[in-house]
């Protein structure tokens, strides 16, 4: 079971798309427009979150002077053609299936370490140190995405657990990205 866009309201999003990619000249308040119509999709686009986060980081640096014109950058642009391309068959899950694996993620400013409870592997490493500076929540979110790499990267089409302990971790997780900080957006 499944919930997609109408037909209608497909076709009619990709014109608006277009358009506004191909427009020379865009204002901040056109841009918001076509966030707006981003955002009203969502319920039926699964992955739709991962690809507008560009856009609306342009949308907050204008800080509120929806008159200033705009130039997307070249990650904007990949954006909306994801969407032009992708909407036609995009589709949302009503529920999601059990997990196929279950991993267990943590971090510190020293290293991290990722479990897997259904193969049982551990994995983990310490910091360069570079990262070893970086905000606690870009770790706990790193700390997943090298327990991803390491241990799932043979996997395709799975659904995976991560448990971290980490609320900043989880809420970008599950909210696929946001907009407080662009480095927890890895």
């Amino acid at each position: 079971m499944t919930v997609r866009p109408t037909e209608d309201k497909t076709a009619r999003s990709i014109q608006e798309f277009v358009t506004f990619r191909d427009s020379g000249n865009k204002t901040v308040r056109d841009l918001a427009q076509v966030i707006g119509l981003l955002v009203s999709l969502l319920p039926g686009i699964l992955y739709g979150k991962l690809h507008y986060r560009n856009l609306q980081f342009y949308k907050i640096d204008s800080r509120g002077n929806f008159n200033s014109s705009v130039t997307l950058s070249c990650y904007s642009v990949e954006d909306l053609n994801w969407w032009m391309s992708n909407l036609p068959a995009a589709y949302m899950p009503i529920s999601q299936s059990e997990p196929n694996m279950c991993i267990s993620t943590d971090a510190s400013s020293i290293g991290w370490g990722a479990y897997c409870a259904t193969t049982g592997p551990k994995v983990g490493g310490g910091w360069s140190p570079s990262d070893s500076s970086l905000h606690i929540n870009v770790l706990e979110l790193l700390a997943i995405l090298m327990g991803l790499t390491s241990l799932c990267s043979h996997l395709e089409n799975k659904h995976i657990k991560i448990m971290c302990d980490n609320s900043t971790a989880v809420s970008y997780i599950n909210a696929m990205g946001g907009t407080h900080s662009v480095k927890c957006n890895i």
